[in-house]
């Protein structure tokens, strides 16, 4: 009887240690391409992202779903549009909410222990020339992390410059319940990331500052939050917005996100936006460096407008101005050493 109460506690103390352990998630568990994962979001109101420490309990079972769904789903770079141009990413996120549809390129730094982000394609196609150290791995309680990452854009009808910094730290780690469930042996990685940025726009230039802080919760099965608290405040001389999303993993390989973006036509270089009015940025892959000509053609083969740009190698962007061309459809077609490459610009009014 004794032998059979001492074996029970036992295993009933192996039970409480298991629950408390210190997880640590490797970078082997960054979710691989074919995976899909489905963010339910909530209401917002009144949540607050709670202490950290060791051995924490977090309680959001009682979160109220609003109906709306993040889907993020990890590929191929190039099983995407336009993942020719960036030939030193690893894996490809597509993001879709109900606020945003774009792709992340990442490059996986295994060296120094960070997925980082090289570029990422619309609403804004942002290449940085200084990447952003986004997802840090190993995960493990009280590692903490710092970065800068720079990018030179073009957003709308001018150039954008976007200065960042980012800290992290993983803050505790516990149990976790969502109303998908209880989860065990979570980390809780805190992250604050701060923007300034230079925005122009019709000669005139804005500086914007803005402010984002994350909260997500991580199990070792899968690099991929369990949970996500975010707060996103932008600040300017014209802009004053706050924006808060609650989410919690509703699935995982669920199936597409119902968004297809599988290479369409010539995947060498990008135009954005498409259809465009009074300007539209032209990404390409300028080879080697050197010239590069870029031309507009009328549906019937008539040269309309011919440039020639001077450029470094690899992934560069002009601005292209259409606000000259009548509404209608175009060719543009991007000549250097890369090789020659077209596609179709549609001109709204």
């Amino acid at each position: 009887m004794k032998s059979r109460i001492f074996t029970s506690l036992i295993f009933s103390l192996l039970g409480v240690a298991a629950v408390q352990a210190q997880p640590s998630i490797p970078g082997s568990a960054f979710p691989a391409a074919g995976s899909t994962f489905r963010l339910s979001l909530a209401d917002t109101t009144g949540v607050q992202a709670g202490a950290g420490g060791a051995a924490t309990t977090w309680s959001f079972g009682s979160l109220s779903p609003n109906g709306a769904y993040q889907y993020d789903t990890f590929t191929t770079p190039s099983s995407t549009r336009y993942g020719a141009l960036f030939p030193s990413a690893d894996i490809a996120l597509h993001e879709v909410n109900p606020s945003t549809n774009y792709f992340v390129y990442y490059q996986n730094d295994a060296a120094n222990g960070f997925y980082k982000r090289i570029a990422n394609v619309q609403p804004d196609t942002v290449i940085y020339s200084d990447p952003a150290n986004e997802f840090p791995y190993p995960l493990s309680f009280s590692n903490n992390y710092n970065d800068t990452y720079y990018a030179h854009y073009h957003s709308g009808t001018g150039f954008s410059t976007m200065a960042g910094s980012v800290t992290g730290v993983v803050d505790g780690y516990g149990t976790l319940t969502t109303p998908a469930g209880t989860f065990y042996n979570v980390v809780r990685l805190h992250a604050h990331r701060v923007e300034h940025d230079t925005v122009t726009f019709s000669g005139n230039s804005y500086p914007v500052v803005a402010d984002f802080e994350y909260y997500s919760w991580y199990q070792d099965s899968a690099y991929f939050p369990i949970m996500l608290i975010g707060t996103t405040n932008v600040t300017s001389a014209v802009i004053n917005r706050h924006a808060k999303l609650v989410g919690y993993r509703a699935g995982y390989n669920i199936g597409p996100s119902g968004v297809n973006d599988v290479a369409a036509g010539d995947n060498k270089f990008l135009i954005y936006p498409n259809p465009a009015t009074q300007a539209a940025s032209i990404i390409f892959d300028a080879g080697t460096g050197g010239n590069t000509e870029i031309s507009v053609y009328g549906m019937v083969g008539r040269l309309l407008h011919q440039e020639q740009l001077s450029t470094a190698g690899g992934v560069q962007v002009t601005m292209l101005a259409t606000g000259q061309l009548p509404a209608g459809l175009y060719e543009v077609r991007v000549q250097n050493n890369a090789g020659t490459h077209s596609q179709k610009l549609e001109v709204a009014r």
